[in-house]
């Protein structure tokens, strides 16, 4: 349970439907603190609404760090820096079917998939 005396334990969260999954790093992070996730949470994957909602000094968040320069208006924002585990989460690459991919599209996919590929010294 969280501390009623202070501010984030008042304050609505602003999570995305993936963070709130028990296996994301957010879940994670509150389990390994003892904490439950928030029940007051608004589900939002939208940094617009995020920062909007923020404003209103009403709710917190958790972004990652590289999102923080697309913030309009940073200066009234608190950024409490946290350690949460990495994201193990699948990520897809969609395409349009028929379009041709420009030369630079095509290399930065030949640099993912060797990235994604697994190490062959992996136990």
């Amino acid at each position: 349970m969280c501390d009623n005396s202070s501010p984030s334990s008042r304050a609505a969260s602003i999570l995305s439907r993936n963070e709130v999954m028990p296996e994301s790093p957010v879940a994670l992070a509150f389990a390994a603190a003892g904490l439950e996730i928030p029940r007051r949470i608004v589900s939002s994957g939208s940094l617009n609404t995020r920062y909007n909602l923020l404003a209103t000094g009403r709710f917190v968040t958790c972004i990652p760090h590289s999102l923080l320069p697309f913030s309009r208006e940073r200066s009234g924002l608190s950024i409490l820096p946290l350690q949460l585990p990495v994201w193990q989460t699948a990520t897809m690459i969609l395409t349009l079917k028929g379009r041709v991919l420009s030369p630079a599209a095509e290399l930065f996919l030949a640099q993912l998939r060797e990235l994604a590929r697994p190490s062959s010294n992996q136990s």
